[in-house]
């Protein structure tokens, strides 16, 4: 697999990105076990952005893009506004926007 991130899952709620998180990494470790088998299997790795992300880990993002990037919309919009920080999206094939409500109460 490429460095480079194909999937963005937006979430609202940072906790709702963290739980996708360790669902997906449970789900893809229980696939990969094909490796005992003899199969090749790609590494896929995953990881959340939001605002309580440490500097070091955002700058372990930029060197090495996760393949799956779990945000907020907040997050997200500094993604998309900061030049370094939006290299991360160039190759993004896969969008997935989640729990979007309209706001204003009704």
């Amino acid at each position: 697999m490429n460095d480079r991130t194909e999937v963005l899952y937006i979430s609202p709620l940072k906790a709702l990105g963290n739980d996708f998180r360790r669902t997906w990494r449970s789900r893809w470790e229980k696939f990969s076990d094909g490796g005992e088998r003899g199969l090749l299997m790609p590494e896929i790795r995953t990881a959340v952005r939001t605002g309580d992300t440490l500097m070091k880990d955002r700058q372990a993002m930029l060197r090495r893009p996760p393949h799956i990037l779990v945000t907020t919309p907040e997050s997200f919009y500094i993604l998309l506004t900061a030049e370094k920080s939006r290299a991360i999206l160039r190759d993004v094939e896969t969008v997935i926007v989640d729990e979007i409500s309209r706001g204003g109460g009704r």
